[in-house]
Parts: structure tokens; C-alpha cells; sequence
């Protein structure tokens, strides 16, 4: 299976100063004795005993993430 990163897109919409929506891609695996999900292009990582655990713990950190991206000026933003 061949794979082209150009394919690979990456988004976050903002509409009146607010994140719309966001298109991240996400990378898992088992890192010693946990899982870790993680967003290179962001820098947000969750971890956890299972993958879905980690994936779980991603998905809280994103929120956290964009709540903290939306209290920042759209000026700021761009």
C-alpha cells in the first residue's frame, strides 16, 4: 500500500473567532508500558493502559487545546 503525504490535510476552520472544526492526524502506539496517542502537528498527546485509553486522553487534550486556541485573538490566530 503506497501513501502520499501531500494527501495527508491538516485544518482548523475559524469562524467568528471560534474553531469551527479541526482535521488532525493522529499517530498510536505502545511506548514502554502505555499507549500514546499523539499529534505531531500540534504537539497534543494522550496517553493510557489501553489504545483506547490514549485515544480517549488525545481527544480530552484537543478540547483543552482548542478552548485555549479560542481565548486567543483572531489577530493572535494568524
Amino acid at each position: 500500500m503506497e501513501h502520499s503525504f501531500k494527501d495527508l490535510e491538516e485544518r482548523i476552520r475559524i469562524k467568528n473567532n471560534l474553531i469551527s472544526s479541526i482535521g488532525v492526524m493522529v499517530a498510536s502506539g505502545k511506548d514502554g508500558e502505555y499507549y500514546v496517542a499523539i499529534s505531531p502537528s500540534f504537539l497534543v498527546s494522550g496517553y493510557g493502559e489501553t489504545e483506547g485509553a490514549a485515544l480517549e486522553d488525545f481527544r480530552y487534550n484537543m478540547n483543552v487545546f482548542v478552548e485555549d486556541l479560542n481565548k486567543v485573538s483572531l489577530k493572535e490566530k494568524v
